[in-house]
């Protein structure tokens, strides 16, 4: 194994004996994991077949999602990167893989696909990122996007029904809940009323009696 060379003139011997090998140590590298797309696909959507392949990720409910995200990566460290390792790059594809699935495996399939994507780019950055670190393969992770998830195509029309009926579901919730917190204020406040008229006339029957018997007392002597 050879140190890699540094700034300066250099000489080698012709192949067979030497051998250069030129690595761009600059350029940020692109990979796709878990994904495959197809060169006829316009449109992503769920009940579409977009992608040649997917990887099948199970969420936490037990439903199978296809999953698909880009890594973006440079090199840092090129005898590492030549040397250490046979395929750093496969082990990168591999690891980000494994992230990705222990993942979703706490998370169900709703959360995945809306509030919990950004948390869950973080998460596989930063795992994966201190797991490069520590096999030390001269590589460093930039981003992590989630491209695509959804249901598999053969089942996607279902979920849609499903997800269109949450939404339905969430939306009479929420106007149930409108109308509780129109409702009870409003009934309150005319309690809040009726219970001081209430009182205002309790009072003047009072003072109106008190009055009459102290007229009639008067008449009487």
């Amino acid at each position: 194994k050879r140190q890699p060379l540094g700034p300066g003139l250099h000489y080698r011997i012709p192949w067979p004996v030497d051998a250069v090998r030129r690595v761009d140590t600059e350029r940020v590298r692109r990979i796709v994991v878990g994904s495959e797309i197809a060169q006829d696909s316009k449109v992503l959507l769920w009940t579409n077949i977009h992608y040649v392949h997917e990887f099948n990720v199970l969420s936490g409910e037990n439903i199978f999602v296809d999953a698909g995200m880009v890594l973006n990566y440079r090199i840092t460290d090129l005898y590492r990167f030549i040397y250490g390792s046979k395929d750093p790059e496969s082990i990168l594809r591999e690891l980000s893989y494994s992230v990705l699935l222990r993942a979703m495996a706490h998370r169900t399939f709703f959360d995945v696909v809306t509030s919990y994507r950004d948390e869950l780019e973080s998460t596989i950055l930063e795992q994966v990122a201190g797991e490069l670190q520590r096999m030390d393969l001269g590589l460093e992770l930039i981003s992590v996007n989630l491209r695509d998830l959804h249901p598999p195509t053969d089942v996607a029309a279902d979920f849609e029904e499903v997800v269109s009926a949450t939404v339905d579901f969430n939306t009479y919730v929420n106007e149930a809940h409108g109308y509780y917190n129109d409702l009870i204020p409003r009934t309150r406040g005319k309690a809040e009323v009726m219970e001081q008229e209430a009182q205002a006339k309790k009072t003047m029957i009072k003072l109106r009696g008190k009055g009459e018997s102290e007229r009639f007392l008067k008449v009487w002597e």
